[in-house]
């Protein structure tokens, strides 16, 4: 009898599917992760497809829908990954259509400036389909091990391509910078394994992997590489075949049944450098648009302000209007104070003229009494006008760096207004000219 049930149990094992067999587990519903679990597939499997009339048609040979230029290293499919990139073409045709579509939508944003980055840098300009299958051109898209933006950048890799991640911006959300540090990185990992196919591959699952699995395998063919051994993982034994099927589709989306937006505007912008730190919400007001849209162009900065001394992205056309419409107004601009021995939120307000609120505000300081010496806090001023002009008397104990601090000025701009030839030349009761200053140099 034992034997019996054991006999049964062992054809029930071998008759179930294992779950590479199955083609997305138990769940079918397909969303965007860099880590998505999208089994190796050796071919098309037409259970989880819809009804054979809801297909759209495939040619018989994948190598009539390349439309890559000539001298594109991507103008063909390697054999061994022809099924695999119908496969894929199926699922973004079908059950993963709903996601793809939006993908492409983003593209034609993106797109024309990637590409345009990439042939600057000397690289092909196909590369830059490799984002669609990343973020789906999302520069918020992060990933459960904390990839995040357009290129999917791990912190430390972001860090080692220049890219700055701190309290103020995740330059990984930077299109620019990122797609340039991207470049940098692929071109490296071109340079060290001298495939593209193995460069993409090394992008996906770090260049340790492969260059471990080449040393395993004593072989730099890319599809020896991906079909030996559990070096290289699932994900990324799919990711050239995916990145090959979307590549396809987005250079001929009408061909595929996707449809073309009528209107859709690349991204366009002007770079310009703030001095100091000024509110999103000034910068907006200056350019005549919503702080929206200078949040659409400027995903990487993480507060409402902008770091001290940054260069940032305005719409394009507009860096003559925000310059002369910044000197009119009398912006908010953040001033960074390091906290004295003994010196209170009160006194800091009071030294600013300002209310203590906004330092409770901008700081997110719950107990205004649980201050450390030291701590550098922000404190929101307002910046004088360029053509405007105010008089101060100067007080017993003033120095000219106390009054440049209550006004968001610098003590040379002090110095020129009242022609004085050093800080020293002050005394009390002395009538001082504060005029405005200059906040932006065109990048």
């Amino acid at each position: 009898m034992k034997k019996t049930l054991l006999l049964l149990l062992i054809a029930t094992l071998l008759a179930t599917p294992s779950y590479a067999e199955m083609p997305f587990g138990k769940n079918r519903t397909f969303e965007y992760t860099m880590y998505s679990h999208i089994p190796y597939i050796e071919g098309i499997p037409d259970k989880v497809l819809p009804d054979t009339e809801r297909r759209p048609p495939l040619v018989s040979h994948i190598h009539e829908y390349i439309v890559s230029p000539d001298d594109s290293p991507f103008n063909e499919v390697p054999p061994f990954l022809e099924k695999r990139v119908e496969w894929f073409i199926r699922y973004f045709q079908t059950t993963g259509r709903p996601h793809f579509t939006r993908w492409l939508e983003r593209s034609y944003r993106y797109i024309p400036f990637i590409k345009e980055i990439l042939r600057e840098e000397g690289l092909p300009e196909d590369l830059a389909y490799l984002a669609l299958i990343e973020s789906g051109f999302n520069p918020h898209a992060k990933s459960p091990k904390n990839a995040v933006g357009i290129w999917q950048f791990l912190p430390a890799t972001g860090r080692r391509y220049g890219l700055r991640i701190d309290w103020w911006v995740d330059e990984r959300k930077d299109t620019e910078k990122a797609t340039r540090a991207a470049a940098t990185y692929l071109r490296a990992l071109y340079e060290r394994f001298g495939s593209w196919y193995l460069a993409m591959a090394g992008y996906n699952a770090g260049e340790g992997r492969i260059s471990r699995a080449i040393r395993k395998h004593r072989t730099v063919r890319f599809d020896k590489i991906i079909s030996k051994g559990r070096i290289i993982k699932r994900e990324t034994r799919n990711y050239i075949p995916k990145y090959i099927a979307a590549t396809i589709i987005a250079k001929d989306p009408e061909r595929f049944g996707f449809e073309i937006p009528e209107e859709v505007t690349p991204i366009a912008y002007e770079k310009v450098k703030i001095k100091g730190s000024l509110p999103l919400s000034t910068i907006a007001r200056a350019c005549g648009v919503s702080v929206r849209e200078i949040r659409r162009l400027n995903p990487h900065i993480r507060r409402w302000f902008t770091p001290p001394d940054y260069a940032i992205y305005i719409p394009e056309g507009r860096a003559r209007e925000f310059t002369d419409k910044l000197a009119e107004l009398e912006p908010e601009r953040i001033h960074l104070h390091r906290i004295g021995r003994g010196e209170t939120l009160w006194q800091i307000a009071r030294t600013y003229r300002i209310p203590v609120r906004p330092l409770l505000v901008v700081n997110n300081i719950k107990n205004p009494r649980r201050i450390r010496e030291g701590t550098v806090i922000m404190v929101p001023i307002r910046v004088a006008p360029k053509h405007s002009r105010r008089t101060y008397i100067i007080k017993k104990g003033d120095t000219l760096w106390d009054i440049s601090r209550r006004f968001g000025i610098e003590v040379e701009d002090i110095l020129r207004w009242n022609r004085l030839p050093s800080a020293d030349m002050i005394r009390p009761g002395q009538k001082l000219y504060i005029g405005g200053i200059d906040n932006v140099h065109n990048s």
